[in-house]
């Protein structure tokens, strides 16, 4: 029979655990609030992929488009109700579409 082996380095004890725990969060939260600025935009991209994959799938079995002209028509397509405010909730008139009587007390 064999005998067990004694493990090369001794077990954690729990204080040691608890610091090495803390430690990793710590350290985990400062490149989260460092790093931030990046991270935001690629969270953001991440959910629009997700959820325009099926669009774009459609796009490409419905209309024959390959995947690359079906993705760019979704991108095209956003970018414009981006630069357009379709479906703003924003209620005061852009002033230069006023015809140059904009006063702002008017609308405040």
């Amino acid at each position: 029979m064999t005998q067990p082996q004694a493990p090369l380095s001794p077990s954690w004890g729990t204080n040691t655990k608890l610091v090495v725990a803390l430690t990793i969060v710590v350290i985990v939260g400062a490149l989260l609030v460092e790093f931030q600025f990046v991270i935001t935009p690629l969270l953001i991209a991440l959910v629009m992929s997700y959820l325009f994959h099926p669009v774009a799938g459609f796009i490409q079995r419905k209309v024959h488009l390959s995947w690359s002209a079906s993705v760019g028509v979704i991108y095209i397509v956003i970018a414009h109700r981006w630069r357009c405010g379709v479906g703003s909730t924003n209620t005061k008139p852009d002033r230069h579409h006023t015809k140059g009587n904009y006063n702002p007390a008017r609308f405040d």
